[in-house]
C-alpha cells in the first residue's frame, strides 16, 4: 500500500468514527434540553468534541 492510500484510509475512518459521534453528541444535547435532566453534560461535551 502506497503512503496516499494509507492517508486516505485513515481520513475514511476518522469521518466514520467522527460523524455518527457528533450526531450522537448533538442528539444528547437535544435530550438534556427537552428534560431538564443534565445528568450526562460531560458525556455530551466530549462526544461534541470527538465529532
Amino acid at each position: 500500500m502506497t503512503a496516499q492510500g494509507s492517508t486516505t484510509r485513515l481520513g475514511e475512518v476518522c469521518l466514520l468514527v467522527a460523524v455518527p459521534a457528533a450526531l450522537a453528541g448533538m442528539l444528547a444535547g437535544i435530550v438534556m434540553g427537552a428534560t431538564q435532566n443534565f445528568i450526562i453534560a460531560s458525556a455530551h461535551a466530549h462526544l461534541n468534541l470527538l465529532g
